[in-house]
């Protein structure tokens, strides 16, 4: 059985048909997942001040023309990469398939739910993999993150919508004739 034929059978568990308690609670978690993105977009935004070259100095170190300055920023050390892979990789993963769990009980057609739920696993890899090229291949790999980040992103908070306008939609009253 695939996609198409099967989806059907996940009308019945719309989250809009879900009982008061959970959707409140779907719509807190939804939230958070939300404000906690947008809280760690803020800070990737203040550390590379909004600039590309912020997002490659950070990984890179400062580019010195003279070998005897003091660089601002250091090339980051491969103890602090693997914690921050590690750490992004499996919160960030996690969060993404509870809220891809989410989406997949919505009336969103399936093409686009299948995008909503695949595309931010996806980019985790090649958003957070990217930093280890920028580190120690080169430094345009930067665009590798920036794209894969806005498209992982924009799919989060796309799905984070979805689930919210699910949970606030009505189901339609069914008439019974006796």
């Amino acid at each position: 059985m695939n996609d198409a034929t099967s989806d059907t059978s996940f009308r019945t568990v719309l989250i809009r048909r879900w009982p008061k308690t959970l959707k409140s609670a779907v719509f807190l978690f939804t939230l958070a997942v939300l404000t906690g993105t947008g809280v760690g977009l803020a800070f990737l935004a203040q550390k590379s001040q909004g600039q590309v070259a912020g997002i490659q100095e950070n990984y890179r170190g400062t580019e010195l023309e003279d070998p005897m300055d003091i660089p601002d920023k250091y090339p980051m050390p491969v103890q602090q990469l693997l914690v921050i892979t590690h750490t992004h990789i499996l919160s960030t993963g996690m969060m993404v398939f509870l809220l891809g769990l989410l989406v997949w009980h919505t009336k969103t057609p399936v093409g686009l739910r299948a995008v909503l739920i695949n595309m931010p696993l996806f980019c985790i890899f090649t958003t957070y993999g990217g930093i280890w090229l920028v580190r120690f291949i080169h430094p345009g790999f930067v665009w590798l993150i920036v794209l894969s980040g806005v498209l992982m992103y924009s799919t989060i908070y796309a799905g984070g919508v979805v689930v919210i306008r699910e949970g606030f939609a009505r189901t339609k009253a069914t008439t019974s004739s006796t």
